[in-house]
């Protein structure tokens, strides 16, 4: 199961940087959209099976916030040191920034609340994926409405592909109790949440505006 998850994230890496080069995408026949929800399902499978092995009962609930505390964390800050780091060597050497121009002068154009929105965010994650969903308006010194034209507010975020990890840490939230709740309040759920993308995936009003 490890080793499917690493090729999943493989191929999203790979999607990225064929897209940015304009190399041919979709590696084994799928994209990186594909492999990521097809990584959220694996999540969700093994999180199950660990919960009702390792983590069995609500004693053990704090423990298992903080071994995926420890698992993620760790890893992700050190990423955001390192190209934090770098960006500045860079920096440095060029005598201007250039991988974090826009960040920087959105950093300089904040008002107090999206300053603070911008560094926690960074660094505890949640806050990132929702940046995809505005425009980062400097005029105004805050994310607005989304808007095409704009710039994406996600150039706010130090590692934008974070937002898949604060996807999994909120179903690591939520999972604990998903698991003492029986199938035949799930299903109605889950079927429920397929229709929402199905038609969010599909409906033309959606379609005309991408």
């Amino acid at each position: 199961m490890g080793l499917l998850r690493l090729l999943l994230a493989l191929i999203v890496c790979y999607d990225h940087y064929a897209a940015a080069k304009g190399y041919p995408l979709r590696p084994m026949g799928i994209t990186a959209d594909q492999s990521v929800e097809v990584f959220f399902l694996i999540s969700g499978f093994y999180m199950a099976l660990i919960l009702t092995t390792s983590y069995v009962g609500p004693e053990n609930r704090m423990r298992f916030y903080r071994n995926r505390i420890l698992r993620l964390y760790p890893t992700y800050l050190f990423l955001v040191l390192v190209h934090t780091v770098g960006a500045i060597i860079i920096a440095m050497i060029n005598g201007k920034f250039t991988i974090f121009s826009e960040k920087v002068a959105a950093l300089s154009a904040a008002d107090p609340f999206t300053f603070l929105y911008i560094i926690l965010s960074n660094v505890f994650i949640f806050g990132v994926n929702e940046s995809f969903f505005f425009s980062w308006c400097p005029d105004l010194g805050t994310l607005c409405t989304f808007d095409p034209a704009a710039l994406p507010g996600y150039i706010l975020t130090v590692i934008a592909p974070a937002w898949s990890i604060e996807v999994e840490l909120i179903f690591y939230l939520f999972a604990p109790f998903l698991i003492t709740v029986r199938s035949v309040y799930l299903w109605p759920i889950a079927l429920v949440t397929i229709a929402i993308k199905l038609w969010m995936r599909f409906s033309p009003q959606l379609l005309d505006n991408t």
